[in-house]
């Protein structure tokens, strides 16, 4: 770890978890799925707070769920770095916004993650939050390994993109707040998380 870093910046962690599985047609959200007699959450949870880079986290979820989180999650497993629950929106770029707003005045960075992607490690969150203090932000990707085609708007194949090309966006995904927060002044319509 850049010791000059940690020196430097405050980093605020944004986990959010206010979703619905919609997708997933289930009556329990994912991140509170057991994985290993464990909530999907709560390994999300551990590898930031566990994560000596991380000065907070903020919580985002729907506010239904405050509660259980609270005492089942927080509280059970002793996540101290958890600073704020927040109340997600009706989005998840609202969710984010709302997770950004409540986060420390000393931020310098803040980190997203997806509270149902446990399997982060601490190092792809150290290397995300140098390379957003070395570029102002960062993200990760994976390579695409499906064959991806463009269509017509009737449906027809047009061409097959270079896969060699693609990527898929995932998180976390880091910034500093000061270029964070200019983009959501100037053009908040723009900004996907």
């Amino acid at each position: 770890m850049s010791e000059n870093m940690r020196r430097n910046c405050f980093v605020s962690a944004i986990i959010v978890a206010a979703g619905k599985s919609t997708r997933m047609n289930m009556k329990l959200n994912k991140q509170f799925i057991y994985l290993n007699n464990v909530p999907v959450l709560a390994h999300t949870l551990k590898a930031f707070n566990d994560n000596p880079i991380i000065d907070e986290i903020l919580l985002v979820v729907n506010k239904n769920d405050i509660s259980f989180v609270t005492d089942s999650i927080i509280n059970k497993y002793s996540f101290i770095k958890v600073s704020n629950i927040v109340v997600g929106g009706s989005d998840r770029q609202s969710s984010v916004y709302n997770g950004i707003k409540a986060a420390s005045t000393q931020s310098d960075i803040i980190i997203i993650h997806d509270g149902s992607r446990p399997f982060v490690s601490s190092d792809i969150i150290l290397n995300t939050i140098l390379a957003a203090q070395e570029f102002s932000s960062s993200l990760c990707a994976v390579k695409v390994k499906d064959t991806i085609k463009t269509s017509s708007e009737e449906g027809f194949i047009n061409k097959t993109l270079d896969r060699d090309s693609l990527r898929s966006i995932q998180t976390p995904q880091a910034f500093f707040i000061l270029i964070l927060f200019k983009k959501l002044t100037i053009m908040p319509f723009l900004l996907v998380f």
